[in-house]
């Protein structure tokens, strides 16, 4: 089985930097520890069910204003 269409946890996580979104927070939605989104994104390659759910909890923390550093 090829894995050249499925992302990569790398892949997965370039995308939560770009969206601005902590893993703490992303965690948070994913209603999992920081260490397993950690985790995922150190995966080569994530199961199908693990990259759905990330990208769902991704898209509802993009909702949320972000915090302003100080």
């Amino acid at each position: 089985m090829s894995h050249t269409d499925e992302p990569t946890g790398l892949t997965l996580k370039v995308e939560r930097v770009a969206a601005r979104v902590k893993a703490k927070h992303l965690a948070s939605a994913m209603g999992v520890s920081p260490s397993r989104v950690s985790s995922l994104e150190r995966e080569q390659y994530p199961s199908p069910e693990s990259v759905r759910a990330y990208r769902a909890a991704l898209a509802t923390c993009q909702n949320v204003p972000h915090e302003k550093a100080a």
